[in-house]
């Protein structure tokens, strides 16, 4: 309790300059009575030792004449006068052979007394003690004994005692009375500075002082009195301005916020509206590439048809035209799928088919295709495969081939003579694709390439007209690969030609060991080519269905076509099927509705089924499709190749010419 209290007062200034001045007081006392008592001790001890040794030569000179030596008994006398002087408290004779022959007092131990070799008076400081020792000569100045005198320290003790007594007593009252002073002093000074301090807190609080501190004489303290005084009077002052704009920018904050607020419901109003639109524009461009798909497709099956003689054998000029209308279909066809493409991405629906592949094999079977294309116009077609990996990479195929073949695509539309030449590789371990398209075309202005990723974005009018294209291909290309996380350059001199690279990130796949996996396979359109097996196509769209039909019978699959739900259940009673072709949008009965119906069909695990679809999925069909875990193909976005590949790999020809898994 003490404790706390004497650390509460050493804490304000009152108590701190208390215990300064004190302190000085005590300290300035402590170094003079410390000096003092140091001072008067050395004098008694010299005193002391002056009248010791003034007495002992005394005695010397008063016990003999140097012939006649005085009698015991008077040298006794003379010696016992020593011992007037207060602290005396041995004296002796000793003769010239240094042998006692008079002693009085107390021997103090054993002394050894040598007078021929006394040159004078000799003062030794004991413990407590002074031992004096003074030659006795003769009438012809010969040292003949000496005279030993001892004198106590105790009685200049005793004075020094004394002293110290008294001293301390002065001390003390001294230290009291500055104690006093000091405590007058602090408080002189903390009082003013402690009302202050109250004026300040009362004024903190929000209200005015009623009483300042009166002047105190202490020209600091006054003019901090006085500053404090007129910066209350400034924060006053500024306190009524404050308030005052206080209550305009409420008034301002307030009209503020009810424009904002209309604003912001503008803003909401206005973005409903437009993400409305969006919305419109995404199911119009659904339905509408729906809508041209269909009688599309028809032409395209019926072009292909034509062309490979499956309705008799055409004349040149038919053959021809059939041509042109099959190439018009197709290039239709494509500028519809980068249509809905672009607006996939917009909207980021757009969905990745990632499958084990040899990614480089599979490329360069696709770019191959493009050699009569590039042929027909006389160009040189060059197609280099390097570092290609023995594994398997776990990609979405078709979107790569889909960026590659709008790269070709236009490599050869804007080159009218030189080459054309794609690079395939693998780099970086195998980790990361680059293709590469070089042509000798055109070329491509500075001034176009900062803009030709843009959509819409074509180059100058000439070339346009002259090549014709609507500019969402290396538009839909850049947003495919920022998806894969891949990228995009072109590298381009005008009337030099051009060169387009792409680099993407290949994941490895995790199905197998390394070293080990399928053998080398035969090509896929060895493996197709001989396959058999029963495939139910269940489509409204007849004309789209009988295209791929036709293309399944080509390669001695059975196809048993049908246009709605209840006819595809009652085929799939009756009949035994290896594979499943399904539309999503169908009449009467939906696409789901009738798998929920096959579930407790017998043998319905050995039915590999396939969806396909031309708008998008509601979350319960996606949900539905994922837990069955069936592939969904969006037309028009994947070739028939792809297709054919997802479908005819579950038949039994195509598994009977594959090597079983895990080989060695």
């Amino acid at each position: 309790m003490l404790i706390h209290i004497i650390q509460r007062h050493l804490s304000s200034l009152h108590g701190r300059v208390a215990l300064l001045v004190w302190s000085v007081c005590a300290a300035s006392m402590a170094l003079y009575v410390g000096f003092h008592l140091a001072s008067e001790q050395k004098v008694s001890l010299k005193n002391a030792a002056q009248e010791i040794e003034s007495l002992t030569k005394i005695m010397a000179s008063n016990v003999g004449d140097g012939s006649n030596p005085m009698a015991k008994e008077s040298i006794r006398e003379t010696l016992e006068s020593a011992f007037l002087m207060p602290g005396i408290t041995y004296a002796a004779l000793y003769d010239g052979r240094g042998l006692q022959t008079v002693i009085l007092g107390e021997t103090p131990g054993e002394i050894v007394v040598n007078p021929g070799n006394l040159s004078g008076t000799e003062l030794t400081r004991e413990d407590d003690s002074f031992l004096v020792q003074s030659p006795v000569r003769n009438a012809h100045d010969e040292i003949i004994g000496a005279v030993v005198l001892r004198r106590s320290l105790e009685d200049v003790k005793a004075r020094t005692h004394h002293v110290v007594s008294r001293n301390i007593a002065l001390l003390l009252a001294i230290l009291t009375i500055g104690l006093a002073a000091a405590i007058w002093f602090a408080k002189g000074i903390s009082k003013p500075i402690m009302g202050l301090a109250r004026a300040a807190e009362i004024f903190a609080g929000g209200e005015k002082p009623t009483e300042m501190p009166a002047k105190q004489g202490i020209l600091e303290i006054d003019v901090l009195a006085e500053m404090f005084k007129s910066m209350m009077k400034r924060i006053e002052k500024h306190r009524l301005e404050i308030e005052e704009q206080k209550r305009t920018l409420e008034v301002k904050v307030q009209e503020r916020t009810e424009e904002l607020k209309q604003k912001n419901m503008e803003l909401a109003f206005q973005n409903e509206k437009v993400m409305e639109a969006n919305r419109l524009k995404t199911r119009f461009l659904a339905n509408m590439s729906h809508e041209l798909r269909t009688p599309l497709n028809g032409i395209l099956a019926i072009s292909e048809m034509l062309k490979e003689g499956m309705s008799g054998e055409l004349e040149p000029e038919q053959q021809k035209q059939v041509e042109i209308i099959h190439r018009s279909g197709t290039t239709l066809l494509t500028l519809i799928n980068d249509t809905l493409d672009l607006s996939l991405v917009e909207s980021g629906r757009m969905e990745f088919r990632r499958r084990n592949v040899k990614i480089v094999q599979y490329l360069r079977e696709e770019v191959e295709a493009f050699r009569v294309l590039a042929e027909a116009k006389n160009l040189i077609y060059e197609v280099v495969e390097q570092n290609a990996g023995d594994e398997e990479v776990f990609v979405d195929p078709d979107r790569i081939r889909q960026v590659l073949i709008n790269m070709i695509n236009n490599a050869i539309k804007f080159t009218d003579s030189g080459s054309v030449r794609v690079v395939l590789e693998q780099i970086r371990g195998g980790r990361v694709l680059r293709a590469t398209v070089q042509d000798t075309g055109i070329g491509i202005s500075s001034e176009d390439q900062a803009t030709i990723f843009q959509e819409f974005r074509q180059l100058d009018a000439t070339a346009s007209r002259r090549h014709g294209g609507t500019g969402l291909g290396l538009a839909i290309c850049k947003r495919l690969l920022n998806l894969m996380g891949g990228e995009i350059w072109v590298d381009s001199e005008e009337g030099m030609g051009t060169t387009f690279s792409v680099v993407i990130p290949l994941t490895q796949e995790e199905e197998r060991a390394p070293g080990k996996g399928y053998a080398v396979s035969p090509t896929r359109d060895a493996v197709l080519s001989s396959v058999a097996g029963r495939i139910l196509i269940i489509d409204e769209d007849q004309i789209g269905s009988s295209r791929i039909s036709s293309m399944f019978r080509k390669r001695g699959i059975e196809v048993v076509l049908v246009s709605n739900g209840e006819e595809g259940l009652r085929a799939l009673r009756n009949s035994k099927f290896h594979a499943l072709l399904l539309s999503l949008s169908l009449p009467q009965m939906d696409s789901i509705t009738i798998l929920k119906a096959i579930e407790s069909y017998p043998d319905i695990s050995s039915l590999h089924i396939a969806v396909t679809a031309s708008r998008d999925l509601t979350n319960e069909e996606s949900e539905y499709l994922k837990k069955r875990s069936i592939a969904v193909f969006r037309t028009g976005q994947i070739g028939l190749d792809t297709l054919m590949d997802e479908v005819c790999n579950s038949l039994p020809g195509v598994q009977a010419q594959r090597p079983a898994k895990n080989a060695a």
